[in-house]
């Protein structure tokens, strides 16, 4: 049989659904900065000055071991809770 024959039958290999699910978060993760940076560009002028927390990332809790696609979907998570921080942040201080 002729190989162009064979490889013309074969069916398409589909990508994981994990890349989805990455790909999505990667979205995610890059819209919650993008309107993080916005937020902060916005109401700068009208904050507070920030009041130094305190907290320590030294001090970071004992971090669960996850297989290697839940651990890069923790990061992932992390970006976007850190730039909803930063939003959160801002509009407490903001003087409106």
């Amino acid at each position: 049989m002729d190989d162009c024959q064979t490889n013309a039958h074969k069916t398409p290999v589909k990508e994981p659904i994990s890349h989805e699910v990455m790909d999505a978060l990667d979205g995610l993760v890059k819209a919650a900065a993008t309107l993080a940076c916005r937020t902060t560009d916005k109401l700068h002028p009208i904050c507070r000055t920030a009041i130094p927390s305190g907290d320590s990332k030294e001090e970071e809790e004992i971090r669960r071991e996850y297989p290697p696609l839940f651990d890069d979907m923790r990061v992932r998570l992390e970006g976007i809770e850190d730039s909803i921080a930063i939003m959160n942040d801002l509009l407490d201080r903001a003087e409106v």
